[in-house]
């Protein structure tokens, strides 16, 4: 369901900016006003854009979201601890949720409301204690930076 919701927010921002771009283009008269006259084919080409955004739409979750495994020894109350120092010295998400017991897990929103923007409101990263570690799943490129920069801070303090 969640990759369901991604690809309907992408089909409709990429409709929006197509929209407003070509909305500003027809004001400012650098093209023509008539579906017709501005594209070869006129309607068709429309439904042809419209279905390559579909193509698009469902594609991009697939490739703009992860859940990855970061492996770290400990038990999940002290590395629990470790990622909410770690989150709050990198100063871009707050703890949203933590949630103890049979299945914990802790969620972080991002801070800054461009990030927010940029990634459809779609900025949570999840944390979910495994075996050997934890898993993080969220946009990829914040999954990744997240998971590098505590395992490396994490094994800085090991080896002192």
């Amino acid at each position: 369901m969640k990759y369901l919701v991604r690809s309907l927010k992408y089909f409709v921002y990429l409709a929006i900016l197509a929209g407003l771009l070509l909305g500003i283009l027809m004001v400012t008269g650098f093209v023509e006003t008539d579906i017709n006259l501005l594209f070869k084919r006129g309607w068709i080409s429309v439904l042809e854009i419209a279905l390559l955004f579909i193509v698009f739409s469902a594609f991009s979750p697939k490739l703009r979201y992860a859940e990855r495994k970061c492996h770290i020894n400990g038990e999940w109350s002290e590395v629990k601890n470790q990622i909410k120092q770690f989150i709050e010295e990198r100063d871009e998400y707050a703890l949203e949720s933590e949630v103890d017991g049979e299945e914990p897990k802790m969620t972080f929103r991002a801070k800054k409301t461009w990030a927010k923007v940029s990634r459809f409101w779609e900025d949570r990263l999840t944390i979910t204690p495994c075996l050997g570690g934890f898993t993080v799943e969220g946009y990829n490129k914040d999954v990744i930076k997240f998971i590098n920069g505590f395992e490396y801070k994490f094994q800085d303090r090991e080896n002192e």
